[in-house]
């Protein structure tokens, strides 16, 4: 199995340096070897990794909420779904450096990935599991889906809130890519040796190998 020269991502993760003495260590590979999945789709261009959640992106182009699940789909990612304050608040980063993206009361908002078109005041993810609403503040007086319950899809404010709103409605829209434990090959948690470091990587190119021997980097960088 020959390492890949992305292996120093290892460093970076573990928190160690290239002079760390020899250690059981990881390999990070661009073959499948024995691993029984691959990485999932690459995002298309435009996208921003934020340490520890993932990729995201702002479309601009204005859509309705369909239409904006289809395109985050055909870039091998998926509306966003806010989960923590800290995901909040990157989504908000990005729509801040669009102050104005159209005229009037819609410039507010841009659609998630949430919604309760199923079932009304069920909401569910893009992948129509229950939402985590822990780390979402609704607007004052909402939901309130409009009055007529057709307001099924739920769009960030640029305030930070969210608000049940109109699915054709065209708005600006945010997708995202999280990045996905590695597959582990002989992966039992005692193996894991970064425990204290981040061991999350992300895998649209790479794989994660476990080893028990030990080795020094030099050994590492010339293994095949």
């Amino acid at each position: 199995m020959r390492l890949s020269r992305s292996a120093s991502i290892v460093t970076v993760c573990c928190g160690r340096s290239r002079s760390i003495p020899p250690s059981p260590y990881v390999i990070l590979t661009n073959e499948y070897g024995s691993l029984s999945q691959g990485p999932p789709a690459k995002p298309g261009p435009g996208y921003e990794l934020v340490p520890d959640l993932g990729y995201y992106k702002l479309h601009t182009s204005l859509v309705t909420w369909e239409e904006a699940r289809n395109t985050c789909s055909q870039e091998g990612a998926h509306l966003a779904i806010p989960r923590s304050q800290k995901e909040v608040n990157v989504l908000l980063g990005l729509l801040s450096r669009h102050p104005k993206i159209q005229d009037g009361e819609l410039n507010k908002y841009a659609f998630t990935g949430i919604h309760d078109q199923y079932s009304e005041g069920q909401f569910v993810d893009i992948f129509g599991n229950p939402a985590d609403m822990t780390a979402l503040k609704w607007f004052p007086g909402q939901p309130n889906d409009g009055g007529k319950a057709l307001q099924n899809c739920i769009g960030l404010m640029r305030e930070g809130k969210i608000n049940d709103i109109y699915c054709h409605n065209k708005l600006p829209f945010l997708c995202e890519q999280k990045i996905q434990p590695a597959p582990v090959v002989d992966g039992s948690a005692k193996n894991q040796i970064c425990v204290k470091g981040k061991f999350l990587f992300s895998v649209f190119d790479l794989y994660l190998v476990m080893s028990r021997r030990t080795a020094s980097w030099t050994e590492l960088e010339g293994q095949e």
